[in-house]
């Protein structure tokens, strides 16, 4: 019989573009406001489709893509609520919307969520922050216990 070549090229497929990059120092979140987080620091970026100047992450590559984040917010009393939105070209995408809310006097809440995104060149994914707390409030910065943005493309599918 014939011999039929099998192709393993996929194997070698990496899950790029891939990037994670942070917020520096903390951000103030007015009161009731969706505000842009000011990711500005990478920790790597395989394609440098991030952009720390505008915050956004840009495609250059079309696919299906992995997007995570995680916001930190400070100061969050009883029943208040705290929101991250993922905007696609400037477009709030409500199904990546988490809500939190507290149950106690000046607590630290988290926002987080990670989503399954198809994503075609020149799409543009932002990180947004919202609270109710009555006044301004905080996202954390830093890298260990701040908040982040990441993302990567999906291989295979």
């Amino acid at each position: 019989g014939t011999l039929k070549r099998v192709d393993y090229s996929y194997l070698k497929s990496a899950n790029t573009p891939a990037f994670f990059a942070y917020l520096s120092a903390s951000q103030s979140i007015s009161n009731a406001t969706q505000t842009k987080v000011n990711i500005d620091t990478e920790l790597w970026d395989t394609n440098s489709d991030f952009n720390t100047s505008t915050y956004k992450f840009v495609v250059s590559v079309a696919g299906k893509y992995v997007i995570s984040y995680r916001l930190k917010f400070s100061g969050m009393d009883s029943g208040e609520m705290v929101e991250s939105f993922l905007h696609k070209n400037g477009t709030a995408d409500f199904k990546s919307q988490t809500k939190t809310f507290s149950s106690a006097t000046d607590q630290q809440l988290i926002s987080w969520g990670t989503y399954l995104m198809d994503l075609s060149v020149s799409d543009e994914i932002e990180l947004y922050a919202f609270q109710n707390e009555g006044a301004s409030r905080d996202v954390f910065g830093g890298l260990t216990d701040g908040s982040w943005l990441s993302g990567y493309k999906l291989i295979g599918v």
